[in-house]
């Protein structure tokens, strides 16, 4: 594994917790005085299950209203600059196929190309497929996540040659309809965060170029054995969802509906 010793593990941890000690100590501080100004002097401590009530309370007093957040996101205008950030991240091309069979009419399925050169439009040498399947319906596993359908692996020709069998993956969400009067769909910002974040582990399947199918990339919840190492299954797409905090990105992924009526 990555971290080679239980030892090193632990180092690492309790390293990170005495770095983080006086933030957390000044964060639940924060959280302690206003639960004292809710209920008095004889609140008593900080419970657990006060945490996420008092979360809300201190966003409000620092301007953060998630509910006026959410009229910058619409999900058709993320979906498309999170797919673009990732193509420009990447040298990718991703290519909607419109001919593909799906499992449901909302399912979309893409082909993701290597693109040659910054801004080819065509893109060429076909690396695998994703479908993006975002939206809930009964039946339907309720919540995010990404499924490989297919291991990335290498097969002998009868000529001697190398043939790759080319990887698949479903991007499986959540996310809240459009309303039938024509109203878009509309993100809150954990949920913009978390589909950056799947989507890490999607182009993760998908660029896999392992030799062996027990090597391609897969986790715990599908039928087949092997993968990438559980503890480094999560580091690309936390590395990745990180972006998502830069004011350029930002800056590209919100977008008030009625200016893209424009």
């Amino acid at each position: 594994t990555m971290a080679a010793t239980p030892e090193r593990v632990e180092t690492f941890l309790s390293d990170l917790i005495e770095r983080f000690r006086p933030l957390r100590d000044r964060d639940l501080d924060a959280l302690r005085q206003l639960k004292e100004e809710e209920e008095g002097p004889s609140a008593g401590p900080l419970e657990p299950w006060d945490a996420a009530y008092y979360v809300r309370a201190y966003k409000a007093t620092q301007g953060v209203d998630e509910a006026k957040l959410r009229e910058y996101f619409p999900l058709d205008h993320v979906k498309g600059e999170i797919l673009s950030i990732y193509e420009e991240l990447l040298g990718l091309k991703f290519v909607k196929v419109e001919d593909a069979k799906v499992w449901h009419p909302d399912v979309e399925c893409y082909a993701v190309l290597e693109s040659v050169t910054p801004g080819d439009s065509a893109g060429q040498n076909l690396l695998g497929y994703f479908y993006l399947d975002l939206f809930p319906r009964d039946g339907k596993y309720t919540h995010q996540c990404v499924y490989p359908l297919g291991p990335s692996f290498e097969v002998q020709k009868e000529d001697g040659g190398i043939k790759r069998v080319l990887p698949m993956c479903a991007n499986i969400g959540n996310l809240p309809r459009g309303g039938e009067d024509g109203t878009p769909s509309m993100l809150r910002f954990r949920e913009v965060e978390t589909f950056f974040h799947e989507f890490g582990h999607v182009v993760h399947s998908v660029l896999s170029k392992s030799r062996h199918s027990l090597q391609s990339w897969a986790w715990s919840a599908v039928p087949w054995p092997g993968g990438v190492e559980q503890d480094f299954l999560e580091v690309p797409s936390m590395m990745l969802e990180n972006f998502v905090w830069r004011p350029e990105v930002l800056r590209r992924l919100s977008k008030r509906p009625e200016v893209l009526r424009r």
